[in-house]
């Protein structure tokens, strides 16, 4: 027979071997004596939380025994020391060893628990908290990856990551964080409202100022002018009443009743005159300056409305 023939054929012999638990009745009783004491030693330091030195000694009594209840020891005691894998692998081979174990349900389910251990160990875990709640979170910028809205519980590459937090009606806010390989990490971010713009103060127009003004002294000159317009008028009939009633009138009294009558006269025109020459540059100002907002129509539950400004 050829060596590479026989050396697979021996391959294929040894495999179903393998799987197979050890009968502790085929030991000699040297090596049944060195199981137990591995066992006993493993099985106290086990118990007193040294799980290191009690995983020596299962490992030396399964070197002695391939039993499927020391795998479980040691799948026991590697779990406790954070070694979940191994301990997945551990399972694994107890239930090889024992296919037909009753508790073969609840290994299973422990190995996938610790299989998701393992997982999340790739990964960090990521709290993220803000003032107002309801922010988008997002990794890098306002592009970047979406990972939600806070109150945020996220599963995050480790490393250095810049988070990017944005609501409608608040200033953007960002912060660059270290994430470590399966540990926790809890940022707080408050985020500042935008600032509403006032609206311009606008400064009033000097022109429509004096133009009003104008407006005004002229409104006074031209009541002033009616006054002694009046005035001019009762003195005149006053005149011609007292000349048309006795004719013996002297004229000295007449010319006492007339000498007011030129100097109001005249104050009419001047003053009639000032007010329509102020009226005039005071319309004129008015309509010439600049406004923000002349004539304005707005609809609203009210109906129309009209604003115009003078």
């Amino acid at each position: 027979m050829r060596p590479s023939v026989v050396l697979l054929l021996a391959v294929v012999l040894a495999a179903p071997a393998a799987a197979q638990p050890t009968d502790p009745a085929t030991l000699d009783p040297a090596s049944k004596a060195a199981l137990l004491s591995a066992l006993r030693g493993a099985h106290a330091l086990f118990d007193q939380g040294a799980f290191d030195e009690a995983l020596v000694g299962y490992d030396r009594a399964f070197g002695l025994a391939r039993l499927a209840d020391v795998q479980y020891r040691r799948a026991l005691c590697l779990e406790r020391l954070d070694r979940a894998g191994e301990a997945i692998e551990a399972l694994r081979s107890y239930l090889e060893l024992s296919p037909e174990a009753r508790n073969r349900g609840r290994i299973e389910r422990e190995i996938a628990r610790l299989t998701a251990t393992v997982e999340s160990h790739k990964y960090a875990r990521l709290q993220v908290i803000s003032h107002p709640a309801g922010v988008e979170v997002r990794l890098g910028g306002p592009s970047g990856e979406r990972l939600g809205t806070t109150p945020l519980d996220a599963r995050v590459v480790p490393g250095v990551q810049v988070l990017y937090l944005s609501a409608p009606g608040f200033l953007p806010s960002s912060q660059r964080v270290l994430l470590q390989v399966g540990e926790s990490a809890v940022v707080e971010l408050p985020l500042a409202r935008e600032a509403i713009a006032a609206p311009p103060v606008v400064a009033p127009d000097k022109g429509r100022t004096w133009g009003w003004v104008l407006f005004g002294t002229g409104g006074a000159l031209a009541a002033t002018a009616g006054v002694l317009g009046y005035l001019t008028a009762a003195r005149i009939e006053e005149a011609n009443d007292y000349d048309r009633g006795d004719p013996a009138h002297d004229r000295a009294g007449l010319d006492d009743l007339q000498a007011p009558i030129n100097g109001l006269e005249t104050g009419f025109w001047v003053l009639g005159g000032a007010a329509v020459v102020a009226l005039s540059a005071g319309a004129v100002l008015v309509w010439t300056s600049p406004t923000e907002a002349p004539a304005a129509v707005g609809l609203g539950p009210g109906g129309a409305r009209l604003d115009v400004r003078f």
